[in-house]
């Protein structure tokens, strides 16, 4: 009985064999000629984004310049940039085998690439009704995010027209950065003071430290501001007094002028 059970294991292991060269010379044989057995590709460098592999060059400088191209991509001229730009995903370079369509020639093909979007930005056009709130039960996004990817629309005061973006593009990798940038903005006075019928208007101009998703903000933080109040201008009549010295040597009174006089008052707050 054992000398049967040993033969079977001979025989298995014979047969694992024989199927295991056949396999490999199945996939040798588009590499064999003329009896010589030409090389196997070497290979490229790809830029891979949480394993996955997203762009491949034929070097691994072409690959870090491809990196370096695309933490500037988003860069915006006026900004004055804090730290240096990260990848939110992870993202790191392998000598691997890699699929032709990947394959890219230089650094600026391969980055303009990595920047197109894989899936559209949602962009809603304020109409007469729209609140932020049902905005954010529609989408499935809290009003702190709509409101950090707008940052210059007041999502609390909602005008008919305005654009709001919900949700940006999604791209293969998403740089990171972060700017100090000047806004200015006009404001309403204050409710006690419309009570009064104050009639000013304001300007606020702040400093904030903003960070941005391949451009988009995000995230703003107010590092410092200023408010101005200014009144509107309005026009005083004022009579000049007829000269009594003109009126005794019997000429005419002047008639009366409209003099400008403006009473603006800016004043600034911190």
């Amino acid at each position: 009985m054992t000398s049967v059970r040993s033969t079977k294991t001979k025989w298995l292991i014979a047969l694992t064999v024989v199927v295991g060269l056949g396999a490999a010379a199945y996939y040798l044989l588009p590499f064999l000629h003329r009896g010589k057995v030409v090389e196997l590709p070497a290979g490229h460098y790809a830029i891979t984004v949480d394993g996955v592999t997203a762009a491949a060059l034929s070097s691994r400088r072409d690959a870090q310049d491809t990196l370096d191209l695309l933490r500037h991509a988003y860069d915006k001229p006026g900004t004055k940039a804090v730290g240096e730009s990260t990848f939110k995903e992870k993202v790191s370079i392998i000598h691997r085998l890699t699929a032709a369509g990947v394959v890219y020639n230089t650094p600026k093909e391969a980055c303009q690439a990595l920047t197109e979007p894989v899936e559209p930005a949602i962009i809603h056009t304020i109409v007469v009704g729209d609140r932020a709130v049902d905005l954010a039960k529609q989408y499935n996004v809290t009003l702190d995010k709509i409101q950090g990817l707008n940052p210059l629309i007041d999502v609390a005061l909602l005008n008919e027209g305005d654009q709001i973006l919900i949700r940006p593009a999604k791209r293969l990798i998403t740089v990171l950065n972060r700017s100090l940038v000047t806004q200015t903005v006009d404001i309403m006075p204050p409710s006690d003071m419309a009570r009064l019928g104050s009639r000013q208007t304001g300007k606020r101009t702040m400093k904030v430290l903003q960070t941005c998703e391949n451009g988009t903000p995000t995230k703003q933080e107010v590092i410092s501001q200023i408010t101005t109040w200014e009144r509107p201008r309005r026009l005083h009549y004022r009579t000049r007094r007829t000269d009594r010295t003109a009126k005794a040597s019997g000429q005419s009174a002047k008639s009366p002028t409209l003099t400008p006089v403006s009473n603006t008052t800016p004043t600034t707050t911190p």
